[in-house]
């Protein structure tokens, strides 16, 4: 009893304190229940007891206190405030049978319920990792983005990689690349073609070269630029030309402080993945041949004979049956990882060094087209085809750990913040789900009408965890923030006129809504969606009933039982 008394007085001070900040008079929803509508000293046990010998004086023939009784006995520890209307309200929700009277323990029990409610309420709302309102950002790329990479600072004494702070670099599919602040805040915009204009070859992929402060570009023409930023800004400096097959997607990874290498990885058209592995401890140029003003022409037949110094180069043919979607080199175990669409090679590990142990598919049921791996927790996460995330141990891949369900179009990126224990996803849908990794179940949801991104798919997300912020990039620029608790404004209607009444129902899992205007609308209650609309639905604008929708349904819900 006494720890309960102590819980409720603890909570009852943190209510006070946020209630200082409103106006005399005015409660938030959220806080309206029983000890909200009570002021509490740090004498609470003695005043909770008085109003235990008040309840206790109670006539026996109603077994507790009438409503008039309730109020009577709780008004000196009513805050200030606080009407009759609410203590009224606390009263029936104390009285759910409607007997008229309460008694101690129905007065006991409702508060430690409401005490549990509250902090299940706010643990849920601390668990929002993001702000449902989607900022959008102006920006001058005329196509859409295919890639959004990071270039972290790095502390050339002790080489430590701060991942907060550094720029940002977008490439846009015409051949256009962007440079933003950490906090996203244009700095310029540069044609990668040199010419000014757009290029006619399509960029596919962008990756940032910490190490050396490089960016690597790779278009269709079978080719991967390594620009450098310099006082005439960014510039072509090698160009690694008569690639086999076209790349799809790459992947970089720098060890400076222990393993002195760094590895650029890429996927291509054909399936297979290579790999190239660069020394670091010797200060080699890259390529092993120093920078000039002009550009320095590489030829990948000359390459793969090891024509050139500091790099080494690997490739895993055909390890795919389908274009590679995403690649990833594991620095913990020494492997990469490597995903297509294919049902059969969907998720594939190989090591680095064949001696250490042997390269396996992991068991899918569809195809994957996308994955993120945390080394600290050991966990690599699959968003496949059949609109589910497959969750594995890169040490068992056959056996799959858990499955997060919840989107219902398949799913094209996701990112794991391992701090916050929560996993993020995109699908083909444009809808945004966070799941919490422990216990698998969906706790956000940002549907596409709030990122408002067009009917273009999105092609690149980074999930910055050290600034708690993700970037969408696709026709829009979209930005998804830590989720603030006051001061919240998403302007999303789903009518333009005030709403009449909104039904569920669940055979279909959709909501049908109706508002003043004569506009009935159905909308995916997994999406948030609109299925169909009826626009006009009378001759007339006219007031859509209520009860008529619920005759309706329950007509219909009879008729299915019958």
């Amino acid at each position: 009893m006494a720890e309960m008394l102590h819980a409720i007085a603890e909570l009852t001070r943190a209510e006070l304190e946020e209630q200082i900040r409103l106006e005399e008079g005015e409660i938030k929803e959220f806080l309206r229940g029983t000890i909200s509508i009570m002021d509490l000293t740090e004498n609470c046990s003695t005043q909770l007891d008085e109003l235990k010998a008040k309840f206790l004086r109670c006539r026996k023939e109603i077994g507790g206190l009438d409503i008039e009784e309730f109020e009577e006995a709780v008004t000196p520890l009513i805050s200030k405030g606080i009407t009759r209307n609410q203590i009224l309200t606390t009263f029936q929700k104390m009285d759910p049978c409607d007997e008229g009277a309460i008694t101690w323990n129905d007065f006991i029990n409702f508060a430690i319920e409401e005490h549990n409610k509250r902090i299940q309420m706010r643990a849920t709302m601390d668990e929002m990792p993001f702000s449902p309102e989607a900022f959008k950002k102006k920006h001058s790329h005329s196509d859409t983005f295919m890639a959004i990479a990071f270039m972290p600072t790095v502390d050339p004494v002790s080489l430590h990689i701060d991942w907060g702070n550094g720029k940002y670099a977008m490439l846009s599919r015409e051949g256009v690349m962007s440079v933003w602040t950490a906090s996203v805040k244009n700095i310029s915009y540069t044609f990668l073609s040199g010419r000014g204009r757009p290029s006619p070859d399509w960029h596919l992929d962008l990756v940032t070269m910490y190490h050396n402060g490089f960016v690597a570009v790779a278009t269709t023409m079978r080719e991967i630029s390594f620009f450098d930023y310099n006082m005439q800004g960014w510039s072509r400096k090698y160009w690694l030309r008569n690639l086999e097959h076209c790349v799809t997607k790459m992947n970089y990874w720098a060890g400076l402080e222990r393993e002195k290498i760094a590895v650029l990885l890429w996927g291509d058209t054909s399936g297979s993945v290579v790999m190239l592995e660069f020394e670091l401890s010797q200060r080699t140029p890259l390529f092993g041949i120093p920078v000039r003003e002009h550009c320095i022409e590489l030829s990948y037949p000359d390459l793969t004979k090891g024509s050139y110094k500091g790099v080494t180069h690997r490739v895993f043919r055909h390890v795919h049956s389908d274009w590679v979607k995403q690649v990833r080199y594991m620095p913990k175990t020494m492997c990469i990882l490597s995903c297509c669409a294919d049902n059969n090679t969907g998720l594939y590990m190989t090591p680095t060094e064949p001696t250490k142990r042997k390269p396996c598919y992991f068991t899918t049921m569809k195809g994957i087209l996308s994955f993120d791996y945390s080394q600290n927790i050991n966990l690599v996460a699959a968003a496949s085809i059949d609109n589910n995330i497959w969750l594995y141990n890169p040490y068992v891949p056959h056996k799959v750990i858990a499955i997060m369900e919840g989107h219902t179009r398949p799913i094209t990126h996701v990112k794991i913040n391992e701090e916050e224990n929560y996993l993020l996803s995109v699908d083909m849908g444009r809808n945004v789900l966070v799941f919490n990794i422990t216990t698998q179940i969906s706790i956000m949801r940002i549907p596409s009408q709030v990122l408002k991104m067009g009917f273009y798919p999105i092609n690149a997300v980074y999930l910055n965890t050290e600034r708690k912020m993700c970037i969408l990039g696709g026709s829009s620029l979209v930005i998804l923030k830590r989720r603030r608790l006051e001061g919240l404004n998403v302007e999303v209607r789903s009518h333009d006129e005030k709403l009449v009444a909104a039904l569920y129902c669940p055979p279909y899992e959709q909501v049908v809504s109706v508002c003043r205007g004569a506009v009935i609308r159905v909308w995916d209650i997994n999406t948030g969606t609109r299925v169909m609309q009826f626009v006009m639905a009378h001759s007339k604008k006219v007031h859509v009933p209520y009860p008529f929708l619920d005759f309706i349904f329950r007509t219909r819900r009879r008729a299915r039982l019958i």
